[in-house]
């Protein structure tokens, strides 16, 4: 029981620190929350541009999955989307190379530089023109476009 006691002093002390610290921290606006976030969705690293439409749709069963120039249906990025709409969502994406479906169509353009990357303070341009990636929605098309294979593999992680 005598250890106990210089213990019970150090919780004591440390609790009052982190109650002190959560006091004077700044309470966040909602104005700093995307649009993404109000409408209930969650997107990490929040976009810098997001313009959403009136309405959301639905994807489901029947989309087909169109490949641009220089994307295989073998690679990384390519089965985890369609791995994941599986697992998760129960959602099979028929592969075609028109994109002609009857509910829609998930088409993947990779090319370099189709994203600019903006404003940034990150010095290593070039690492970021490799992440970065454009998600556009639309209810019979969505098209996700990339610089490089890293940009591809996180747009598609965005979209699942």
């Amino acid at each position: 029981m005598s250890n106990f006691k210089p213990f019970r002093q150090q919780l004591t002390k440390g609790l009052a620190v982190a109650f002190l610290m959560m006091a004077s921290t700044p309470l966040v606006k909602a104005e700093t929350f995307s649009p993404l976030s109000a409408r209930g969705y969650t997107v990490l690293p929040v976009p810098q541009k997001v313009m959403l439409g009136s309405q959301d749709f639905i994807l489901a069963d029947g989309w087909q999955l169109v490949l641009g120039p220089g994307i295989k249906a073998d690679e990384v990025s390519v089965e985890s989307l369609k791995g994941q709409l599986a697992d998760r969502f129960h959602l099979r994406l028929t592969e075609s190379k028109i994109g002609r479906g009857l509910s829609g169509t998930i088409r993947l353009v990779l090319a370099p530089g189709s994203v600019d990357i903006g404003e940034a303070t990150d010095r290593k341009k070039q690492g970021l023109a490799e992440q970065a990636y454009r998600l556009t929605l639309k209810p019979q098309e969505i098209t996700l476009s990339a610089n490089a294979a890293a940009g591809l593999f996180y747009k598609i992680q965005t979209l699942v």
